[in-house]
């Protein structure tokens, strides 16, 4: 790579660099999402639920601009303030999750790290994340500039609230990025990060869970947000209204607010540029568990290369279950559970039933007391995870090696078994513990808690083998992106609802007899359904499609 240019030209070329890797990616997104037409519903969707908020921005800004010069602004600035540093804090928090998914990451780093610098293809980056938020907020900002000019007769304000509001965009995603980069770089760095990774990730997946469910997030976020307001963060609410007529905006708080939000995204770039470098041109720990994996199958494997099939290649696994299970169900179980510690992602699927146990869950944390018609939720929606987890696309999971398994001695009933066994053992075990201990703890009797649990561990077994049954049927091949570098081979959507449908219908009676046809559980199952359009609605949200 030649050395950089300076001067003039060489901040031209720098531009120009990295607005090419921006166009590129974009181009490379559009792409992604218009070859999907479920896609583009999607996002067609999302816009009409995003009109009714839009509305109420905009008409809250309107009235907002209608107080100006009056009593009352004030009382409204400590509004504005908390929504600023709200809106700050929440794009900020997308673009960290973001960078971390995918967007801290180049397609084709080695081409692209020795034809430019790689403060270059930073900037790249963070004007793709710019782009991509300002996407998002542009109509929203832009109207609601206008609607406070216009109630506040000060036409001067609308351009100025805009730019305001654009930087803080910038100030967030900048940030944004340099912390998800300083977490990649961790765990890049990091051996017992990298290592433990997937299960940091559930354990996360598991608090935020426990928050939306409890409904936490205003009595968390309140007093944050009221810090934030007392600060230049908030006073950015002040910049932006710097041409408000009223007296109460002043002009220490805009200075201060200009100073930090320029020296905010300078510094950001700074940590951005360094810790980039630092990810990228160094190479990343070895998990020790790799390691292990590599010398076990050293020593599974004879001098000639011959497998050895011994119960101490199986570890942990064949010592528990060595006993019970013939070996190669047990070598069948063992690497899809590899399989899936691996790459977590494919089970993304496989959790949205527990978006149903949000409303249950909330009432049992506000009563004090665990709701009836939780535990057999519980096992019903447990069964449904397990059964996606492993044994909806026994086929297709098998990936390119899929010649070699059906050439191999293993016969389809064993491979099937495997498959069976291995979800039972992981999603069963957990499903009938819960559904037993929340059962104890709600006023069921211990009579109908015993039951509940075997109904959670009948159902484990039989939602496998409804899974490899409809999953071998509607079989699927084909890679689908999970994100915007990673593909997998994910369950086909047919077998999705047929397998859905055939184990609500065969859970029925069991889900009835948790109602007990009672009032309260009738009410509760009721609310378990309107938990589903709480997740539809945020599936909405433009954040789960960043």
């Amino acid at each position: 790579m030649s050395p950089p240019a300076t001067g003039a030209s060489g901040v031209r070329s720098s531009i120009e660099h990295a607005w090419l890797i921006t166009q590129v990616e974009l181009r490379r997104s559009w792409r992604r999402i218009s070859d999907t037409p479920r896609q583009l519903v999607g996002l067609a969707i999302t816009g009409l639920f995003m009109l009714p908020v839009m509305a109420v921005a905009v008409g809250g800004a309107y009235a907002f601009g209608m107080a100006a010069g009056t009593d009352s602004f004030v009382d409204h600035l400590s509004i504005a303030r908390m929504v600023v540093a709200g809106l700050a804090a929440f794009v900020t928090l997308l673009v960290i999750i973001a960078t971390i998914q995918e967007y801290g990451k180049l397609e084709e780093p080695e081409a692209v790290l020795t034809a430019i610098p790689h403060y270059e293809a930073v900037f790249g980056l963070l004007l793709l994340n710019y782009v991509s938020f300002v996407g998002l907020a542009a109509i929203p900002i832009v109207g609601m500039a206008i609607a406070f000019a216009i109630g506040a007769s000060s036409f001067v304000s609308a351009p100025i609230i805009a730019i305001v509001l654009f930087a803080v965009v910038a100030l967030s995603t900048t940030l944004g990025f340099a912390v998800g980069q300083a977490v990649r770089t961790v765990g890049a760095r990091v051996a017992f990060v990298a290592r433990f990774k997937t299960i940091i990730g559930v354990l996360a997946f598991i608090a935020y869970f426990g928050l939306l469910a409890s409904g936490s997030f205003a009595t968390i976020f309140e007093p944050v947000l009221s810090v934030l307001e007392k600060t230049p963060l908030g006073w950015l609410a002040d910049l932006a209204l710097v041409a408000a007529p009223d007296p109460s905006i002043g002009i220490v708080r805009p200075a201060a607010a200009a100073v930090v939000l320029l020296a905010g995204i300078g510094l950001s770039m700074w940590l951005a540029v360094r810790l980039s470098g630092v990810l990228w041109y160094t190479e990343s720990v070895r998990p020790a568990s790799e390691n292990a994996d590599n010398r076990s199958a050293d020593r599974a494997s004879s001098t000639d290369g011959t497998p050895r099939t011994n119960i101490m290649s199986t570890g942990i696994a064949g010592q528990i279950f060595g006993g019970y299970v013939s070996q190669p169900t047990l070598q069948i179980a063992l690497k899809s559970w590899r399989r899936t510690y691996r790459s977590p992602l494919k089970l993304q699927y496989a959790v949205i039933p527990v978006f149903f146990l949000i409303a249950p869950v909330q009432e049992s944390v506000e009563t004090g007391d665990v709701v009836a018609v939780l535990p057999v939720l519980i096992a019903i929606i447990g069964a449904w995870a397990t059964g996606t987890a492993f044994t909806l696309n026994p086929l297709g999971d098998e990936g390119s090696v899929l010649p070699i398994t059906l050439t191999s001695g293993v016969s389809g009933r064993r491979l099937l078994g495997g498959l069976v066994f291995a979800g039972t053992v992981v999603g069963g075990l957990l499903t009938v513990l819960l559904a037993v201990g929340l059962g104890l703890a709600s006023p069921l009797d211990v009579s109908t808690t015993l039951v509940t649990g075997t109904l959670a561990g009948v159902l484990c077994v039989g939602a496998c083998m409804i899974g490899v049954g409809v999953g071998t049927i509607f079989p699927k091949f084909e890679y689908t992106r999970i994100s915007r570098s990673r593909k997998a081979i994910l369950p086909g959507f047919s077998a999705f609802v047929v397998y859905s449908l055939v184990l609500v219908v065969v859970s029925l009676p069991g889900l009835l007899g948790g109602c007990h046809w009672r009032p309260t559980g009738l009410a509760n199952c009721s609310a378990s359904l309107h938990s589903c359009s709480r997740w539809l609605d945020l599936l909405s949200q433009p954040c789960w499609w960043v």
